[in-house]
């Protein structure tokens, strides 16, 4: 029978053999001759150490330092309430500036104010300017036009010269010494102007709102006016 010869191992074998023993021997020595309470947080790498490395309830009452937590380390609730404080003192109002009730009543009943409304069907071209909304010494708002195409109104002038005409919906100043001014022709339609006369406390403020319809057969016109007057 034939004997089979072993090879003779290379050196990197062996080498590495030696580092295996030598590595496992060191572990096993660390891991069994290092002295209790050893390892303190000079040992430990800021951030190594996490939830998960702890055991369960290992961080009890008896290892936190008295006076170490914040009310920010608690959950919501967690804390009770401390008592109420005592009250403080009572304030005061400073009312120098306050208006008795005859003074606030007089303020708010300085300016008068009233709507004046009207509404008008025509047949189609009517005679004459027919008035649809009068405000006396002011302003009236007239039939202009009534065709089965459209129809408009022209606002008047009742003192010209002291009465000023923001038109447009306030767009458009005009100033005092306007006659008319007249809606756009259209088969329906708004205009609103804004009308002041006088100055100071006394003065006279109001908006006149007017529209038109064109049915075909004929035109309905209808108008308002707020009046604002000072005392």
């Amino acid at each position: 029978m034939r004997q089979r010869l072993l090879s003779r191992p290379s050196p990197a074998l062996i080498v590495s053999i030696i580092a295996l023993v030598v590595a496992l021997a060191g572990t096993g020595y660390a891991a069994s001759s290092l002295p209790r309470n050893s390892v303190g947080p000079g040992q430990i790498e800021r951030g190594a150490v996490h939830n998960s490395d702890l055991a369960s309830r290992a961080v009890t009452s008896s290892k936190v330092r008295d006076g170490s937590l914040l009310v920010k380390d608690f959950k919501a609730g967690q804390l009770p309430a401390g008592p109420p404080g005592p009250q403080g003192p009572t304030g005061t109002v400073d009312t120098s500036n306050f208006f008795t009730k005859a003074q606030s009543d007089a303020r708010f009943m300085q300016a008068s104010g009233r709507f004046l409304a009207g509404r008008l069907i025509t047949p189609l071209s009517p005679s004459g300017l027919p008035v649809v909304l009068d405000v006396p010494g002011i302003v009236k708002v007239l039939v202009l036009n009534c065709q089965a195409g459209g129809a408009n109104v022209t606002f008047q002038n009742q003192a010209i010269g002291t009465t000023d005409l923001w038109y447009n919906d306030g767009a458009n100043y005009v100033g005092p010494n306007w006659a008319s001014v007249n809606s756009t022709f259209a088969p329906t339609g708004t205009q609103t102007a804004h009308i002041g006369q006088g100055s100071g406390p006394g003065a006279t403020v109001l908006t006149v709102k007017a529209t038109t319809e064109a049915t075909g057969s004929d035109c309905r016109f209808q108008a308002y006016a707020h009046l604002l007057s000072g005392s």
